[in-house]
C-alpha cells in the first residue's frame, strides 16, 4: 500500500512540473523572437545584408536552405554564428544548436527581404 501512495506522489510530482515547465519554454520563444527581430532591425539600419550561417561541413544558411547558399553568400553576405560547432557531441550542443538555428532562421529571413531590397534599388541607381 505505502509503494502504491510513494508511486502516486511521485507520478503527481513530475506530472506537475511537465505542465509549469511549458509557460517558461513559450516566453523563451518569445524573447528569441523580439531579440532576433531587435538584431535584425541594428543591422539593416547599418546596411549590414549578411546573412548568419551555422558551422559545419557545408554552408548552412538557417532558414534559407531551399535558396542557393552560393548565391545568397555572393548577393547578401553570410557570417557565421562564433558559438556554432562543427561537431555535436552532446545532448547540450544539439539544444544550443537547434536554438542558434531558430535564431538564426528568424533574423536571416529577416534580413534576405532587407537584402533584396537593397540590391535590386542598387541595381535600379545603377542603370
Amino acid at each position: 500500500m505505502i509503494k502504491h501512495i510513494s508511486l502516486c506522489f511521485v507520478s503527481v510530482c513530475f506530472a506537475g512540473c511537465a505542465t509549469i515547465a511549458q509557460p517558461a519554454q513559450t516566453s523563451s520563444k518569445e524573447a528569441s523572437e523580439k531579440l532576433f527581430q531587435q538584431h535584425a532591425q541594428q543591422a539593416i539600419a547599418k546596411h549590414d545584408y549578411r546573412l548568419l550561417a551555422l558551422s559545419s561541413r557545408r554552408l548552412v544558411i538557417a532558414g534559407l536552405e531551399q535558396h542557393g547558399s552560393e548565391q545568397l553568400k555572393t548577393l547578401c553576405g553570410v557570417r557565421f554564428i562564433t558559438k556554432s560547432k562543427d561537431v555535436l557531441k552532446t545532448t547540450e550542443d544539439k539544444q544550443t544548436r537547434s536554438k542558434l538555428y531558430e535564431y538564426a532562421a528568424g533574423y536571416n529571413k529577416l534580413l534576405l527581404e532587407a537584402c533584396l531590397k537593397a540590391t535590386s534599388t542598387s541595381k535600379a541607381s545603377i542603370e
